[in-house]
């Protein structure tokens, strides 16, 4: 007969061969898209070849992050919103890979993006756009967290505060293209090259619309065009003075169920010219009495939903 410790020693043992068991099927399933990833992108270089890319590799690496597993760490404050539950569910098991054709464009183009070696001289940044682009624009990983946004709480009429080089909205526009009822995006950039290239680059989206100007002074404008805003995507100056003003001035504009998404929450200036206090902004904006909830995804991103 068997003494408790016996069937303790038993039980502890039987729970840890099933453990181990998931592990090994979980293992094996991510090996199986790892490969599936590898010949996904080997079929398209064998489709289009890699004469005319600046960077294969770079090329490689984009699609792979457009398509490999990935989950993301999610701070959830919790709440009854069910949309919004939906997404961090989504976010924390696995977040959906991006469909080809978008991908393979925003590789082409962002390889030829990070080819240009026009001057890029401002503030005290002296490089060329494409080493710029390479640390300020949204690749797959980025463009696949703000396409489970517009999928997963079917966002409608999107702002996004802060173009760059265009492949954020890119991607935004593609998301917004695929819903049951379509959308549209209007984004803001103050910058130059940055607003020119990423005209050219949104030129045949049909629902992006481009808006050069500083947001305290081109938002009233651009309301004016979006009526109620389901979605805004604040990546353009990272500062807590520029978190709270845009928020602030965004906030009549924002549906009930509204969702804020600010990039770059714990980012501080490289170049330490100014005191940008970004975690203090997002903690301010974040504090705000129509958030009915709050989360931190993978320590760079502030998501709010608005009441």
């Amino acid at each position: 007969m068997e003494s408790p410790v016996q069937r303790l020693r038993r039980g502890a043992l039987g729970a840890g061969d099933k453990v181990v068991a998931r592990v090994a099927r979980a293992s094996g399933t991510t090996q199986r898209q790892a490969t599936g990833v590898d010949l996904a992108v080997a079929a398209v270089l064998q489709d289009r070849g890699t004469r005319d890319l600046h960077d294969p590799a770079s090329f490689v690496e984009l699609l792979r992050t457009c398509w490999e597993p990935l989950t993301l760490d999610v701070e959830d404050s919790g709440g009854d919103q069910l949309l919004f539950s939906a997404l961090v569910d989504h976010l924390r098991t696995g977040v959906a890979p991006l469909p080809v054709d978008i991908s393979l464009a925003a590789a082409e183009a962002a390889d030829r993006l990070l080819a240009a070696r026009t001057p890029y001289d401002r503030s005290a940044l002296m490089t060329d756009v494409g080493s710029h682009a390479r640390w300020s624009s949204s690749f797959g990983h980025s463009a696949r967290f703000l396409t489970a946004v517009v999928r997963c709480l079917r966002a409608r009429t999107v702002v996004e505060v802060g173009t760059a080089y265009g492949l954020g909205a890119l991607f935004l526009s593609d998301a917004l293209a695929r819903g049951q009822e379509p959308g549209r995006l209007v984004t803001i950039e103050a910058g130059e090259p940055q607003k020119s290239l990423s005209a050219g680059l949104l030129a045949d989206r049909g629902n992006v619309t481009t808006i050069r100007g500083r947001t305290p002074d081109v938002l009233p404008e651009v309301f004016a065009q979006t009526g109620p805003v389901d979605f805004l995507f604040h990546d353009g100056d990272h500062s807590k003075d520029a978190y709270v003003a845009d928020f602030e001035a965004s906030l009549p504009h924002l549906a009930a169920g509204a969702v804020v998404v600010f990039d770059d929450i714990r980012w501080e200036d490289p170049f330490a010219l100014r005191d940008v206090r970004t975690a203090e902004g997002w903690e301010i904006v974040s504090a705000h009495p129509r958030v009915a909830r709050r989360a931190e995804v993978g320590g760079r991103y502030g998501l709010l939903m608005l009441a």
